[in-house]
């Protein structure tokens, strides 16, 4: 017989091996729930970004309207004031849609999933599975949606870095639209 079969092999060894794979799962479940740490301080982010915006493109408006700031065709600084002013709210709003899309709903994989996982180790009704194996599958379970999940907080992240860009932008250009007009 084999060394390989399982009979052959002493608990110590067993257990050695448990060990491994229990050790390797808890360093991958680790590095999964950073991921969805990473993802809520992102949806935080986004969720601040939105009052802030709010804030902003309402003062902005007020700007528009005031009272001292009425086009005329006369005066080009003015028109040039508030077209600025205008692009800046265009670029807050931009912002706001990019806010927007950071926070929309996706489809995040859990792992293992409850399910699948209650099937996979329970095909016979049984629980023969090797304890080993299990852990196997959880470990593999567990790689495969942290990759998943990755592009969808990767895309997070672009649209956040992108809705910066736009407030940054539209913050440059009402600033200077108010510069110009004083």
């Amino acid at each position: 017989m084999s060394e390989n079969n399982p009979e052959h092999i002493n608990s110590d060894e067993f257990n050695e091996k448990n060990k491994k794979f229990e050790f390797v799962y808890a360093e991958i479940k680790r590095v999964f729930d950073k991921q969805w740490e990473a993802a809520d301080i992102i949806d935080s982010k986004a969720g601040n970004l939105i009052g802030f915006l709010g804030i902003i493109i309402s003062l902005s408006f007020g700007l528009l309207s005031s009272r001292n700031l009425k086009l005329t065709s006369h005066n080009c600084i003015i028109f040039f004031s508030f077209v600025l002013i205008l692009l800046g709210i265009i670029s807050l709003f931009g912002s706001l849609i990019h806010v927007f899309m950071t926070i929309k709903a996706r489809k995040f994989k859990i792992a293992p999933n409850p399910k699948n996982f209650w099937d996979s180790i329970s095909k016979d009704k049984q629980i023969e599975t090797p304890y080993h194996e299990i852990l196997t599958d959880m470990i593999l379970t567990t790689i495969e949606t942290y990759a998943e999940n990755k592009e969808h907080i990767q895309k997070k992240e672009e649209f956040l870095n992108r809705a910066v860009y736009f407030l940054l932008i539209g913050l440059f250009l009402i600033f200077l639209g108010v510069l110009i007009f004083r």
